[in-house]
């Protein structure tokens, strides 16, 4: 049976961004994110599948569907991080190979032969690979990158504030006014950190972690929260001493 050049590029484009995502949810976090794994796994798989029966090309509007919620917060993590160069690549191939399994998939699934049909796919998904990294980005805001202009010694002085499932812990007894602290989460979820009275909100994934810079005028206590969720309801919430 002949192939058509569209649905053999569609094939390709799940199978990579299947794969991807399942390393991504293998190797990215504290342990194997099977959630992630084993959909994305399925990706790959209706990818192939999709040679012969087509509607399993659907199974590219997944990837996009999940870049677009639960998995945003990560990405724009990642994409915020281009020194972390494993993470950053894998995001980028998850991001943009999403908008075109999408499309592809779409078009290769339900659209029947039509003239040009290639052509308005590829233009459609380079149109989605410049708005939804867009979005992506604007609707993360507590991912960006929080790090610049802090030194090499001051993140090795840097107070650690440890976030698990489902407690803050501070390495030390306070947190510096004008300091620097580590955000590190050690638990098996994504939590995020968030100081109201500092107007300050850090959302850190699995097994990652950022650097932020304290304010020099701060309060002789803050509030600390995770607001992802119920986590605070579960016992993320803390009074930390300043000095």
């Amino acid at each position: 049976m002949k192939r058509r050049p569209l649905d053999v590029a569609t094939t390709i484009v799940q199978i990579v961004v299947g794969l991807t995502l399942a390393t991504y949810g293998l190797t990215a976090f504290v342990q194997p994110e099977w959630q992630v794994v084993l959909p994305a796994l399925l990706v790959a798989a209706a990818g192939i599948i999709g040679l012969r029966m087509r509607w399993m090309y659907l199974a590219g509007l997944a990837p996009i569907g999940a870049v677009m919620s639960v998995a945003g917060p990560s990405i724009a993590f990642d994409l915020h991080r281009p020194e972390e160069t494993a993470y950053f690549i894998g995001s980028v191939i998850v991001l943009f190979g999403s908008c075109a399994a999408a499309v592809l998939g779409f078009t290769s699934a339900l659209i029947p032969e039509l003239r040009h049909r290639t052509i308005s796919a590829l233009t459609v998904s380079g149109l989605l690979c410049v708005a939804v990294p867009l979005a992506v980005l604007t609707a993360n805001e507590a991912s960006a990158a929080t790090a610049d202009g802090i030194s090499a010694l001051e993140r090795t002085e840097a107070i650690e504030v440890r976030l698990s499932d489902f407690r803050f812990d501070v390495v030390g007894s306070a947190v510096p006014k004008g300091g620097v602290i580590r955000v590190h989460n050690i638990g098996a979820l994504p939590h995020d950190l968030t100081i109201p009275s500092l107007d300050i909100a850090v959302f850190v994934p699995s097994g990652r972690d950022t650097y932020v810079r304290l304010p020099a005028n701060m309060p002789e206590a803050i509030g600390m929260i995770c607001t992802i969720g119920d986590h605070q309801l579960r016992g993320m919430g803390l009074n930390v001493e300043v000095r």
